[in-house]
């Protein structure tokens, strides 16, 4: 969850909630520092991936901004799902010829994310302006992977799970009293 959320001081595995809505299983888990809600980590699921289901965390503001993605869970093809799946350190010749890793960097800091064109892209949104994804070929704004649309798709579905759980019962999650 460090890699998603921003600094907390609590447990967010203590202020957690679940729902199941349709076939989506959901988890929100509140990121606190000193009593103040920072971020939101959700987790959903698709079952519509090329290689079964999908699992995401998304990294949330306590507005909805969408600030990072990692696929937790999949069975997609290696070098093909993958692409829209995994994140990667690519090296430089650099760090090859020195025998650096170039996973961390000073300016990166201890929890950057290898980049992931893919899901970088979902960074953009807020999910209370928009809570459902697509992929171009499906009318929607984002650039699915070549040769990996069905992963691609999965993908966004699982993001789109999160965004409407997240709108349906966010007073719940950021821990505000029913109005």
């Amino acid at each position: 969850m460090g890699k998603v959320l921003p600094d907390f001081n609590n447990n967010p595995l203590e202020a957690v909630r679940e729902y199941q809505e349709g076939e989506a299983r959901l988890a929100f888990y509140r990121a606190e520092q000193d009593g103040q809600v920072v971020g939101i980590a959700g987790q959903g699921n698709s079952r519509k991936g090329f290689g079964g289901e999908i699992v995401v965390l998304v990294g949330l503001s306590p507005e909805g901004a969408i600030k990072k993605i990692i696929v937790t869970k999949h069975q997609e093809t290696p070098g093909l799902g993958t692409v829209a799946t995994d994140r990667r350190a690519v090296k430089t010749i650099t760090e090859i010829v020195k025998g650096t890793d170039g996973a961390t960097t000073a300016a990166a800091g201890a929890n950057a994310l290898p980049p992931c064109p893919y899901l970088d892209q979902f960074e953009n949104y807020n999910v209370i302006e928009k809570a459902e994804f697509r992929v171009n070929k499906d009318g929607g704004e984002i650039d699915a992977v070549s040769g990996a649309t069905i992963t691609s798709r999965a993908v966004a579905d699982a993001v789109s799970n999160v965004a409407k759980a997240f709108n349906a019962h966010r007073a719940e999650i950021l821990g505000q009293a029913e109005e």
